[in-house]
């Protein structure tokens, strides 16, 4: 379908100039979504330059409606679309991996990291992340501590967050604030002074 001389117009007027008015009509809606950093801007912009296009082919003039209106809610509709996409391909879970605190048949919850061997010794993390020497001390620390309260020290001195603490072992807020309080009480810390 070939464009009209009106519809040419209306591309000139939006796309000309290096965009400049389809600019000033674009960013105030794309950035209300919110999650857009300056380095999306250009595939906004660009998907913002199709979308008028897309627009002056679909407008009807005889109804005697405003064009630009018109192209700020195709350009609203296009934007959270593409919103829309982005964040179910961020929620999309990838079903190759395995939790390492996932059960492994129906046996006393043993999980797999239970039965994985690891180089990984949390008496020597946290005797370093505490700033003191490990053995007997360390030791009867961390005897003094559950399994939970033992990988939530480890994650810790691994330098990661609480939230995700959380999220790794599948805790609630208050089984991470009751590990918290047993790693931080004093009947366990004093043995360490």
């Amino acid at each position: 379908m070939e464009l009209t001389e009106k519809q040419l117009q209306a591309i000139e007027y939006y796309c000309g100039n290096n965009m400049v008015k389809l600019k000033q009509i674009a960013y105030p809606i794309f950035i209300k979504f919110g999650g857009i950093t300056p380095k999306d801007y250009d595939d906004f912009y660009s998907e913002a330059n199709k979308t008028v296009l897309g627009a002056v082919r679909i407008f009807d003039d005889s109804k005697g409606d405003d064009f630009e209106k018109f192209l700020k809610g195709c350009l609203s509709r296009k934007f959270k679309t593409l919103m829309t996409r982005r964040n179910r391909n961020k929620r999309i879970a990838d079903r190759t991996c395995t939790s390492l605190d996932s059960p492994i048949g129906d046996e006393n919850g043993i999980t797999l990291s239970d039965v994985l061997p690891s180089g990984f010794d949390i008496e020597l993390e946290l005797a370093e992340e505490i700033g003191i020497s490990s053995g007997s001390k360390m030791d009867k620390y961390l005897e003094k501590l559950s399994k939970r309260q033992r990988q939530v020290a480890g994650y810790l001195s691994d330098g990661y967050k609480p939230s995700e603490i959380k999220e790794l072992l599948h805790i609630s807020e208050k089984e991470y604030s009751d590990c918290m309080m047993a790693i931080r009480a004093y009947k366990n810390i004093k043995i360490l002074l």
